[in-house]
């Protein structure tokens, strides 16, 4: 317990085009002044961070460390939610996941998740040069879709429910084992309908309950 820091929020949800929702130096600020201790960054808006040259950089992720801290609060974690889902995402759900991918990559499933996988892998060295050991993420979307009932379930689409949890598992683990630093990083998503939370790690565990019907 006291390892825990906070409170903290998640800059994602209020990011906007006006001030001071539409850059990382305004809603450090605005989060400091609401009392909050950290801010979750999102990746994917290099108005937060570049996040290519965040993993190519630990001297920008110390000026945009500093910059932040001069504002009140922290960086807790880097987000990849938008990212990591689309890492194994359901054939059924392609089209519906696609608009997560940049322009160039909708309708090129493969191309999309190298993207995804990459994505992840950059937050992951980013998070490295900014002292952090965890990142926040989905984990894929083969399962977690139906959690928030995005769409209709479609007759036999569990009827090989091992593989829909151990694909995301295994290219999640296929990322976090890329290093010896990514095998350290804690990959925080939700797994099932049940929002049962995992951490992938080195080695990967799930707990599931037995009689969990998929």
């Amino acid at each position: 317990m006291r390892t825990i820091r906070g409170p903290a929020i998640f800059l994602a949800q209020f990011v906007g085009d006006e001030a001071p929702f539409d850059n990382i130096d305004g809603m450090a600020r605005w989060a400091a002044g609401l009392g909050f201790a950290g801010i979750q960054v999102p990746t994917g808006n290099p108005r937060f961070i570049d996040l290519e040259l965040a993993a190519a950089s630990k001297g920008y992720c110390d000026e945009l460390r500093g910059r932040v801290e001069s504002a009140g609060v922290v960086i807790t974690e880097l987000s990849t939610h938008l990212q990591g889902q689309l890492v194994a995402v359901h054939p059924a759900y392609d089209a519906l996941f696609d608009g997560f991918a940049p322009p160039e990559l909708r309708g090129r499933p493969a191309a999309r998740t190298e993207w995804a996988t990459r994505q992840v892998r950059l937050a992951a060295i980013a998070s490295r040069h900014l002292g952090l050991s965890a990142q926040a993420t989905f984990s894929g979307a083969f399962r977690e879709a139906t959690q928030y009932r995005l769409i209709l379930l479609l007759d036999g689409m569990f009827s090989v429910s091992d593989h829909l949890f151990t694909l995301p598992l295994d290219r999640f683990g296929g990322i976090s084992n890329g290093s010896g630093f990514l095998s350290r990083l804690d990959f925080n998503g939700i797994l099932s309908r049940d929002q049962i939370l995992c951490q992938l790690h080195k080695a990967i565990r799930v707990f599931l309950d037995s009689s969990l019907s998929i």
